[in-house]
């Protein structure tokens, strides 16, 4: 017989990936919604490689990876950029997370996707939507509303705190909506 190694490499890891810099909530977001365990903790970096969790609403299931984060640069080999941007690259669609906390909530979604972008021109054409997260922080709301009238032409742009279940209830029924657009009505989530 004859004898070889295999390198086999998944096409597509996840129905959607979160996207975003270090603390932009992602990890507490794959926490709530799956049995995923990815670590929180209030400095960056907690994430070190994707997490993988599964949304089920039904007889309908949604696979969820949790990207470590992206930094500036990330296109270039910056920190892991190359590791991660593969990864993001082998999800269906993208979800923005862009943490309404930091000072550059205005210019964060930007260098993400300039960053995605440079990196592939495919991941810029992905399906996204884009979420603010920590609204419940002071002056999260008056950000938010910045946010959303930069944005909120293009795609779908909404507030999350993991504190607020109307809210958690509203990013849910969105991300179902963006892994499976053919499929109108998600066990009962209205828009």
């Amino acid at each position: 017989g004859s004898e070889m190694r295999v390198g086999l490499e998944l096409q597509i890891i996840a129905d959607i990936g979160l996207v975003g810099f270090p603390n932009a909530g992602k990890s507490s977001l794959i926490n709530l919604f799956t049995n995923a365990r990815s670590k929180v903790a209030g400095y960056p970096f907690t994430t070190k490689i994707p997490v993988l969790g599964v949304l089920r609403e039904g007889d309908q299931d949604v696979v969820i990876a949790d990207i470590p984060g992206i930094i500036e640069g990330a296109s270039e080999g910056a920190g892991m950029g190359f590791k991660f941007l593969r990864h993001i690259s082998r999800t269906n669609g993208l979800c923005y997370m862009v943490d309404l906390s930091d000072d550059n909530y205005l210019t964060a979604y930007d260098v993400l996707s300039s960053e995605l972008a440079a990196y592939s021109e495919e991941l810029a054409g992905k399906k996204k939507i884009l979420i603010g997260t920590k609204i419940d922080e002071e002056g999260a709301e008056e950000r938010f509303a910045e946010l959303s009238a930069k944005y909120g032409g293009d795609m779908t742009v909404l507030p999350l705190s993991i504190y607020m279940d109307d809210l958690v209830e509203k990013v849910k029924w969105e991300l179902f909506r963006l892994a499976v657009p053919e499929k109108p009505d998600y066990g009962g989530f209205t828009s």
